[in-house]
């Protein structure tokens, strides 16, 4: 299912901002990002499963995980200079 992204934001948790991460490894298959995704008017948390040196984001939309277009826009967000 291909993605209307209306919009990305940088959203960091407490954790993020004092350079800790949610694990002890840094690995998991549900790493929270700090960056959002505004879809269908709602914003949704972009989350990473990393493992080794090898990760893909993805968001939770009704509780399936979607990862196509995810990557793209928050790499457009960054080249526009909007993050």
């Amino acid at each position: 299912m291909k993605l209307i992204i209306q919009d990305v934001k940088r959203k960091p948790l407490w954790y993020h901002t004092r350079g800790l991460m949610q694990t002890a490894t840094g690995y998991g298959p549900k790493i929270v990002t700090e960056y959002m995704l505004r879809v269908s008017n709602r914003w949704h948390r972009v989350y990473c499963s990393i493992y080794s040196n090898s990760g893909t984001l993805y968001i939770l939309k009704g509780g399936d995980a979607i990862t196509d277009g995810v990557e793209d826009a928050i790499q457009d967000a960054r080249d526009a200079g909007r993050l």
